[in-house]
């Protein structure tokens, strides 16, 4: 029996290495099978004749037993790698498709187009950047052609430019219509260069927003086409096929310019600084709010205030309302969605000075209201004197009181207010008040006695002197005539005698100032320059005193016609 060497153990023996024995088993190492091609190897079917083999060892065959699919001679180690989705070089990759969209990553590309600078105004101009972005490198491109729809109501075309450092920068073409606003462009790679493989930005739009394209609603002013008269959007790649890349449109332009409109905003403010209140005036917060110029929405509203030195700024009212002494200046800015914005500005002035009002009484009976007979009411206060003009108001007929407001009276700030002496100059003597706090305000309130004509502030001889010489026709508004009634007589004779020796009140309680006089001599009225009072002398004795009060008030001679000589007055 002839049996074969297998020396690799294939079952199948080499033809020019027999043995012949006597047994029908073969001896260890031989086969009775003679067909082995290349017995010192294994060797495997290649059935895509490849060159690389699979499956069980074969008699004669090749030597690699590598290839992933023996039924496609373009898959096998090392083969070239086109983006189709099939594991050609055996690696035990397949191309993936990672952002899930149907397309292989290699050959998913992206063109978008993205504002680049610019302002899209009325007038201005903008840039629009087209990049191609992808997932991972894709199969080399080497061209572009683009088909770009504009809105050309709103834009002017102003021209296409490749990205110098891009990897296509060879213009081809560049076909516009400016009416119809439809762009054709074509671009390339460089001779012996490396096209596109990977994201990069690709060429460049520019446009001029025209005058009147206003608008409240965004636009899309630039979109892709994937068609325009013919012409679609695609790739051209190193290998002649196309790829047609995922389209991305320009983002709607914000084209609104129109500000917003402030509402509330207030007038300018002045007050004085609160009663009571050392640090200035409480003012309540506005209800200011704004309104989208371009439509109906809100915008936001912020505000800026600057107080008065060493106060600093805020941005939000003062959480107890209250503004300092001086000058604040608030400023409230409105901001759109669009970015448009508004200002209105305002202020706050806070005086340095409170305000008092006081309610004046003057206190008995009083003639029938004359419009316009008013008096001079002296405020004395601790740190000055203020004389204020006041008409007393009354109505009905005679017997009516007469009573009246002086009202803002400005006063040193403080935290209390001051003591206040109030006093009608030539009728009345005075009558000391301490304010309280109303609202914002000092108020105060007096009473007011008549009888004072000569503003010594006590009710007394001299003061019926002076009675005596005024006698007769009056201002209503004149010394010694106490009731309004335009006539000196026996009736402002009454107020004399009834707070005759009366004095004015002073804010320590205690009256400082010279003692009332019951009589003087006419001597002594010369030597005080006083001579004219004289006349009151009615007695001819040489003295003012009671008993020409007396003979006054019996009605004695003719009324008001008393002499400086000193005569006996006729009544």
């Amino acid at each position: 029996m002839t049996y074969y060497r297998d020396a690799d153990s294939d079952t199948f023996g080499n033809l020019n290495d027999p043995t012949s024995v006597c047994s029908t088993t073969a001896p260890a190492g031989y086969v009775t099978d003679s067909s082995d091609c290349d017995d010192a190897r294994l060797l495997y079917a290649d059935a895509d004749a490849d060159g690389f083999g699979a499956g069980s060892p074969v008699a004669c065959g090749v030597a690699s037993n590598t290839d992933c699919d023996d039924s496609d001679p373009t898959t096998f180690p090392g083969a070239i790698e086109p983006c189709d989705g099939v594991d050609h070089n055996c690696n035990g990759i397949v191309e993936p498709d990672l952002d899930a969209d149907g397309r292989l990553d290699c050959r998913d590309v992206e063109l978008r187009m993205d504002y680049l600078d610019g302002v899209f105004a009325p007038g201005s101009t903008f840039v629009v950047r087209v990049s191609g972005v992808t997932l991972q490198q894709v199969f080399e491109l080497i061209g572009l052609q683009a088909a770009v729809r504009f809105d050309a109501v709103r834009l002017e075309f102003l021209g296409a430019m490749p990205v110098a450092e891009g990897p296509l920068p060879l213009e081809v073409a560049e076909i516009s219509d400016t009416v119809a606003g439809t762009l054709r462009y074509a671009l390339g790679a460089a001779p012996a260069t490396t096209g596109f493989i990977d994201t990069a930005p690709l060429f460049d739009l520019s446009f001029r927003v025209r005058e009147g394209a206003e608008s409240c609603d965004p636009a899309a002013l630039l979109v892709w086409f994937e068609e325009v008269d013919g012409v679609a959007t695609t790739f051209a790649t190193r290998d002649g096929s196309s790829l047609t890349p995922s389209l991305v449109s320009a983002p709607p332009a914000d084209l609104d310019t129109v500000a917003p409109a402030l509402v509330g905003v207030p007038a300018p403010i002045a007050l004085a600084t609160d009663a009571g209140d050392t640090f200035g005036a409480f003012v309540g917060e506005p209800a200011v709010g704004a309104t989208d110029g371009c439509g109906d929405g809100q915008a936001i509203v912020t505000l800026a205030i600057t107080f008065p030195a060493p106060f600093g700024t805020a941005t939000a009212w003062p959480s107890d309302g209250r503004f300092p002494i001086g000058v604040s200046t608030l400023a409230w800015t409105a901001t759109d969605d669009s970015g448009n914005s508004a200002t209105e500005t305002s202020t706050i002035t806070v005086a340095n000075h409170q305000l008092l009002d006081l309610d004046v009484q003057l206190v008995g009976r009083f003639a029938a209201d004359v419009p316009g007979c008013g008096r001079t009411i002296r405020l004395t206060f601790r740190d000055g004197v203020l004389l204020v003009p006041v008409e007393f108001g009354a109505s009905g007929t005679g017997g009516v009181e007469r009573s009246a407001r002086i009202a803002g009276v400005q006063v040193p700030v403080a935290a209390s207010a001051p003591c206040v002496c109030v006093k009608d100059v030539t009728h009345s003597i005075t009558d000391a008040v301490f304010p309280t706090i109303e609202s914002t305000k000092y108020l105060g309130s007096v009473q007011l006695r008549q009888g004072d004509s000569n503003d010594d502030d006590v009710v007394d001889i001299l003061d019926f002197a002076s009675w005596l010489i005024d006698a007769g026709p009056a201002a209503c508004n004149g010394r010694s005539n106490y009731n309004f009634d335009g006539l000196v007589n026996s009736a402002d004779f009454s107020w004399v005698s009834v707070n005759f020796f009366a004095r004015g009140e002073g804010c320590t309680g205690e009256f400082t100032g010279a003692e009332p006089m019951r009589r003087v001599s006419v001597k002594e009225l010369r030597r005080r320059g006083l001579g004219a009072l004289a006349a009151a002398d009615l007695t001819g004795d040489g003295w003012l005193d009671e008993r020409d009060i007396q003979v006054a008030a019996s009605g004695a001679g003719t009324f008001g016609h008393a002499s400086a000589e000193n005569t006996t007055p006729g009544w």
